[in-house]
């Protein structure tokens, strides 16, 4: 892989196994600049059904930025974030099933954001199950 700051070849220096992701320390043999690649498992045979029928496929990007946004000025960071995608990964990577709906996916989601963090739990849940009304805010926070 070359160099993100000279452009020259770079060499590993350590190399772990995180599960479903690599973690490759890599440190450039001209500038000596160390950076960091992850490298993820193939996902692109597993589906994700939507709520009116469409199948599209899985986007680790997609599930990033949706949690990105519920979590938005919380003070949880980018790498907690990549953990929860890697924990929800899992759950997915290991079904029999290759489709799943929006509504597990959600579920597994927001399952992670209520272990971290209950406003992040509750921005996620307002969109993921639609909210239209206050009542609806009351309900579920008098629900936790």
């Amino acid at each position: 892989m070359p160099c993100p700051s000279c452009g020259k070849p770079t060499n590993v220096t350590d190399k772990r196994n995180e599960g479903f992701r690599i973690k490759r320390r890599r440190k450039c043999s001209i500038c000596q600049m160390r950076f960091v690649t992850y490298e993820y498992l193939d996902s692109t045979k597993f589906k994700i059904v939507k709520k009116n029928g469409d199948i599209e496929k899985y986007s680790r990007d997609k599930l990033k930025r949706g949690i990105l946004m519920a979590v938005y000025k919380r003070g949880i960071d980018e790498h907690m974030v990549n953990d929860i995608v890697d924990v929800i990964e899992v759950e997915i990577f290991t079904r029999k099933n290759h489709a799943l709906t929006t509504s597990v996916l959600g579920s597994l989601v927001l399952t992670q954001l209520r272990k971290i963090d209950i406003v992040a739990f509750i921005r996620f849940a307002s969109v993921y199950e639609n909210y239209t009304s206050i009542e609806q805010f009351i309900y579920k926070i008098n629900n936790l």
